[in-house]
């Protein structure tokens, strides 16, 4: 009995792990315009910790989100993968991807530039 509540334990892991790759979209150092990579601090207080990356998607990896998006419906949660930056977003809605942001900690800010950078 113990092994048959074991297995079942890993085969539910397994099928979780698979189900989070299908909604995975991984983002290349190639799906992004180098030179447009911009870290900054948002004006939100004078305490605040976090960061802001920008940036701006080749016509390639642009295409690339937007079917991703269009093959997800709207209000599912998708993750967005970089090296090791892992962002967990809802699907909004058909859009043209061609420039965007995220308001981070410093240390996901630090992953997600050196996945864009290629430097994992």
């Amino acid at each position: 009995m113990r092994t048959i509540i074991i297995i079942t334990a890993f085969f539910v892991a397994s099928l979780s792990a698979q189900a989070q790759l299908a909604n995975t979209i991984i983002i290349s150092s190639n799906d992004v315009v180098r030179n447009s990579i911009w870290v900054g601090h948002p004006r939100l207080g004078t305490n605040d910790t976090r960061v802001v990356v920008k940036l701006a998607f080749t016509e390639t990896g642009a295409k690339h989100l937007e079917e991703f998006c269009q093959s997800h419906t709207v209000g599912d949660k998708v993750f967005l993968q970089c090296g090791d930056f892992v962002h967990a977003f809802p699907i909004n809605g058909p859009k043209i991807y061609p420039r965007t942001g995220f308001i981070l900690s410093a240390q996901d800010a630090e992953a997600l530039v050196a996945g864009l950078r290629g430097e994992e």
